[in-house]
């Protein structure tokens, strides 16, 4: 007697090919939601997403300061504040090896009111001219003695007005700026353009009384605060 054998039904295997295309369907499916969720985003949200990681890097910078100039990085400003006159204050630009330059303060009528300078004399007397001062040597022989009531220059400026500098230091004078002599305007410059009126060696004695009977540039603001309070 013949018996068959049992033969494989094809239900299981059908059964695993809808089960893998539901599958990949429902992938299919998934996928393609998410694309259609992506393009749903506005432009604007994109374009507001950008503005904010601007803003954020341009809140984070930091500007570093503006590095000192020459002046600034070596000399150091002292102030004669005439309380008689005012308007006809005067700066000492004190470099690190003492030599000094000699120019108007900012609170000077000149500078503060930017007058036109018509020129600018360093004669003094008939016998004493500063454009004459010659310097040789280490000991500084033939420069000019200087004391603080001693008059460096006068200015005359346009529409009358004129000012004679007091030097107020005492020291002996190097040179004058003679560039001013031809271009007046340069007073309005910081020193190291050329706006200063002479080169002076302070008595070394009196150095450091110079630097105590002056005012530091922070006295002289707080001065000049109580001066314009008053006025």
């Amino acid at each position: 007697m013949n018996h068959e054998l049992p033969t494989d039904s094809p239900e299981p295997e059908v059964k695993r090919r809808k089960v893998s295309e539901m599958n990949k369907a429902q992938s299919l499916e998934h996928a393609v939601r998410e694309t259609e969720e992506k393009r749903s985003i506005p432009i604007e949200d994109s374009e507001a997403i950008e503005n904010r990681k601007e803003l954020h890097i341009l809140n984070s910078f930091k500007p570093t300061p503006a590095f000192p100039n020459v002046t600034e990085r070596y000399l150091t400003p002292y102030y004669y504040v005439n309380e008689e006159s005012p308007g006809d204050d005067t700066c000492i630009w004190v470099h690190s090896n003492r030599i000094c330059l000699i120019s108007l303060a900012p609170s000077h009528d000149i500078i503060k009111m930017q007058k036109n300078i018509k020129c600018i004399n360093f004669k003094i007397t008939e016998k004493l001219d500063r454009a004459s001062n010659k310097v040789s040597g280490k000991s500084k022989h033939g420069a000019q003695p200087l004391q603080p009531s001693s008059t460096i220059c006068s200015i005359e400026c346009e529409h009358g007005g004129n000012y004679s500098v007091k030097c107020n230091m005492t020291g002996k004078l190097m040179e004058i700026n003679d560039a001013l002599l031809k271009k007046p305007e340069l007073l309005f410059e910081p020193p190291h353009r050329g706006g200063y009126l002479a080169i002076a060696l302070p008595n070394i004695n009196r150095f450091e009384i110079l630097t105590t009977e002056l005012l530091s540039q922070e006295r002289y603001n707080a001065k000049m605060a109580i001066r314009q309070t008053a006025t």
